[in-house]
C-alpha cells in the first residue's frame, strides 16, 4: 500500500543530481522505498545493490549500434533513467568495454581502457 509520493521539479541539472544523491542515499536498491528500521541490532538478511543490469539495457536500448560521446551517455542516465551520474562508467561500460560490446573510437594516446574521464571520448556500441 503505497502512503505518500515525492515529487520533485528542478530547472537545474545541479538539483536534479542532488536529488538523485538524496534518493540514492536512502534506497541503495533503485525501487525507492522507505523503511524506518533503525534498529541497529537487527540483522541484514539482504545485501542491497543497484540493478546495473536494468541501467546496462537501458543505455543499450538507447544507443545500440550508433555512436555517442560519455557526456551524451553521462545527460541520458541523469535526465532519463531512475540512476546517477556516478553509476554508468565502472558498473556498465568498463564491462561492455571488456566484452567488446562498445569499443573507443580514437582514444587519447595512452588512455587506459575501461575509463571515461574524458566526456569527449567517443565510444561504438555495436
Amino acid at each position: 500500500m503505497v502512503d505518500y509520493y515525492l515529487f520533485y521539479a528542478t530547472n537545474h541539472v545541479t538539483g536534479l543530481k542532488k536529488m538523485k544523491e538524496a534518493m540514492w542515499k536512502v534506497d541503495e536498491t533503485g525501487e525507492f522505498r522507505f523503511s524506518d528500521a533503525t534498529n541497529p541490532n537487527q540483522t541484514v538478511l539482504f545485501e542491497y545493490s543497484p540493478d546495473f543490469d536494468m541501467l546496462r539495457k537501458q543505455i543499450l536500448e538507447r544507443f545500440g549500434g550508433r555512436e555517442a560521446t560519455v557526456r551524451e551517455i553521462e545527460e541520458f542516465v541523469l535526465a532519463e533513467t531512475a540512476f546517477r551520474e556516478t553509476h554508468y562508467k565502472r558498473q556498465v561500460l568498463k564491462p561492455l568495454e571488456s566484452s567488446g560490446t562498445i569499443e573507443a573510437i580514437d582514444p587519447p594516446l595512452g588512455r587506459r581502457a575501461g575509463t571515461y574521464g574524458d566526456k569527449s571520448l567517443r565510444l561504438r556500441f555495436r
